[in-house]
């Protein structure tokens, strides 16, 4: 275990930062952020009792080399956007039509109050 975290511990880092901003776009608080890691699972993300648990494997397959070359753009719009997906199961809890449409609600709305006071 503190083999996994010695060698991921800057990964783990800029995870993190990465959260605590999409955090505050959607004025949630930090504490409703969390990071796992699952090898197997196909869950990237999940939510439950108002928080979010990101999956660490997936920052760390797609976004962490990025990242740390200071290269954040895919990896915000990523996670936002995954973020937006599971503020939506707060309001449904299916994958449904009516879901979709929340996410993009929640998506749309974040984004544009970011843009503008950006």
């Amino acid at each position: 275990m503190q083999d996994f975290f010695g060698k991921n511990a800057a990964a783990v880092n800029s995870f993190s930062k990465l959260l605590k901003e999409i955090a505050e776009i959607y004025s949630l608080k930090i504490t409703s952020m969390h990071i796992y890691f699952d090898e197997q699972g196909t869950a990237i993300a999940f939510n439950t009792n108002g928080s979010i648990f990101c999956n660490l494997r997936f920052f760390l397959q797609l976004h962490a080399e990025a990242v740390a070359k200071g290269n954040t753009e895919k990896a915000l719009t990523y996670w936002f956007v995954v973020v937006a997906h599971e503020l939506a199961h707060n309001l449904v809890s299916d994958h449904s039509a009516q879901h979709s449409f929340y996410a993009y609600v929640y998506y749309l709305t974040s984004s544009s109050i970011h843009f503008i006071t950006s």
